[in-house]
């Protein structure tokens, strides 16, 4: 994954594809800049927010100006050949919506669950497919994964603490982590509770491995 973090982002379109682009680009803490004649009342908020750059006219040449990224999100063919070209003779990395053979990188549909990051990607063939997909996977990894995650890491650094070895410590870890009756606990009594129990089990293990 690129690591767009206050770097620049053009988007030219104002439409809803653009409204999806621009919200995953926020969502990852780029900069960004708008241009298009209309655009949508979504993409009018993030503005008044302060959340992008906007600017209600045509594209025209220099409008990539600084860019590190490109999208030519418009529902205008020409307009989105003109952005590729611009963007390929300064050297910049651009995604064309509507011809996926010129993009030199596609945005994957992404789930995200606190620490947990899965992304589907088409490669530009089905963005619709790749949505509906991640939503199938979003009833599978649903919202208590988030804290879960959260609970494994503290029970890693728990680990690390306790058990010098590292095989002995990637065994005892791999147990908290594949096994569904530990995620199925955490769902049923909380963070604190399941936290509790765990030191209790590593006390065990521990003494049982003679390792404590």
């Amino acid at each position: 994954m690129l690591d767009v973090r206050g770097r620049l982002a053009v988007v030219i379109g104002g439409g809803a594809v653009a409204e999806r682009k621009v919200g995953t680009l926020l969502a990852y803490g780029a900069r960004v800049r708008l241009i298009s004649p209309e655009i949508t009342q979504r993409l009018m908020q993030y503005a008044q927010d302060g959340l992008i750059e906007v600017h209600q006219r045509a594209y025209r040449p220099g409008d990539l100006d600084e860019a590190f990224l490109v999208f030519a999100a418009t529902n205008q063919s020409e307009v989105n050949r003109q952005v590729y070209h611009e963007a390929v003779q300064r050297g910049q990395l651009v995604n064309v919506v509507d011809r996926p053979e010129w993009s030199l990188f596609h945005v994957p549909s992404t789930l995200r669950r606190g620490r947990l990051q899965i992304s589907i990607s088409t490669a530009g063939a089905s963005p619709a497919m790749a949505r509906r997909i991640r939503k199938q996977l979003e009833k599978q990894f649903d919202d208590w994964y988030a804290g879960y995650l959260d609970w494994l890491a503290e029970l890693r650094a728990e680990l690390q603490r306790l058990i010098p070895d590292s095989g002995k410590r990637r065994m005892a870890y791999q147990m908290f982590a594949e096994e569904e009756a530990w995620l199925e606990k955490y769902r049923r009594e909380g963070h604190e509770r399941t936290l509790q129990e765990a030191r209790q089990w590593i006390g065990e293990w521990l003494r049982g491995n003679h390792l404590g």
